[in-house]
């Protein structure tokens, strides 16, 4: 006789065996084939990139702040604390990714 606990336990094993299998081929046939590492890189440069203009656009007053940040920005000493520290994470987040790639040097 087979309690019900350790039925279930058998059947989560192999629940998570199937799943296992399932991520490995999605991981290595599928995303492989359609998104490159350097793809992605790509366009994670790309959207930190626009995000920088979009928050230098902010600092320098193109862009008007009563958009940004829902709306919750009362004054323009507000405004240019947060918006210069988004700008300063986001450059950050770029520098990372260039200092783990190393997408500019001389090797590459």
């Amino acid at each position: 006789m087979i309690f019900p606990g350790v039925a279930f336990l058998v059947r989560m094993n192999l629940f998570y065996r199937m799943l296992n299998m399932r991520k490995q081929f999605y991981q290595n046939v599928i995303m492989k084939k359609f998104l490159t590492e350097r793809f992605a890189i790509n366009g994670l440069l790309t959207i930190l990139s626009l995000f920088v203009i979009f928050h230098l656009l902010v600092i320098i007053k193109i862009i008007p702040f009563e958009i940004v940040w829902g709306g919750r920005l009362k004054d323009q000493s507000q405004m240019l604390t947060f918006e210069t520290f988004s700008a300063i994470i986001n450059m950050f987040m770029l520098y990372r990714i260039e200092n783990v790639y190393h997408l500019f040097s001389a090797e590459s």
